[in-house]
């Protein structure tokens, strides 16, 4: 979510500096596995989510510090500034951020790191234990997929524009900071924004084929729901609505 920004051009800097080393874990990747074999698919998908919770563990590590230092930062330099109109912009710079954290600890993508870690503790000694693993490992993958989906929709996209929204009308409409609040919003949409691109999404990619004879069924990503259709029907004394989603 964009937070506001009343030190313009040293968040700018900061964002940066985090935006350029989170970029490549952003970018989709092609899972290398072309025709694996029996009890191949679950290694296979345990190192790709392996990979993809390292580069989601990184990104959530540097964006909830960003937050956190913002919000600390600000929150200081209200405790130590006299002008009370700077002092308004701090505090209220202070509290948004606030909610960049909150917002970081409810992220979806934290839906990867747990996939992975029920993939890495599944035995694989017999058959029997090796397709079980295969098929948990499809499944964890489709749902870490999904979760990367949700964290890219377009409410994420909406949530950013009202959180940095409201805020702003704060500054504007509450404390009279129309320049602030314009900086403000700008600044705390990019940098929403910023957040949201940064996110890793290798697991948007195809999953790796089933195995070579196999019958493990590799769930392919799941497709958007059709629209919601209504229907009125008159039944002679009543009227029927009928909505399908």
């Amino acid at each position: 979510m964009g937070r506001p920004a009343p030190a313009f051009g040293v968040e700018i800097v900061v964002l940066v500096l985090v935006a350029s080393l989170l970029w490549p874990a952003a970018m989709p990747r092609r899972s290398d596995a072309g025709e694996p074999a029996v009890g191949e698919t679950a290694d296979t998908i345990a190192r790709e989510l392996d990979d993809e919770a390292r580069r989601e563990r990184r990104w959530w590590n540097a964006w909830t510090a960003t937050y956190a230092a913002f919000t600390v930062g600000q929150g200081a330099a209200a405790g130590a500034v006299h002008d009370r109109d700077t002092r308004i912009d701090m505090e209220v710079g202070a509290a948004t951020s606030v909610l960049g954290v909150v917002g970081m600890l409810l992220s979806p993508l934290r839906e990867v790191a747990r996939a992975a870690d029920t993939v890495d503790r599944m035995p694989a000694r017999t058959e029997e234990e090796r397709r079980a693993r295969a098929e948990t490992a499809a499944a964890e993958r489709a749902r870490a997929a999904a979760a990367e989906r949700e964290a890219r929709s377009w409410l994420v996209h909406v949530l950013n524009v009202v959180v940095t929204g409201a805020s702003s009308v704060v500054l504007w409409q509450g404390f009279d900071h129309g320049t602030s609040a314009a900086t403000n919003f700008a600044s705390g949409v990019a940098i929403g924004e910023l957040q949201i691109w940064t996110q890793p999404k290798a697991l948007l990619a195809p999953p790796p084929d089933p195995p070579l004879g196999g019958t493990v069924d590799v769930p392919r990503p799941i497709a958007a729901s059709p629209p919601a259709v209504a229907s009125v029907r008159w039944g002679g004394r009543s009227v029927w609505i009928r909505v399908a989603f």
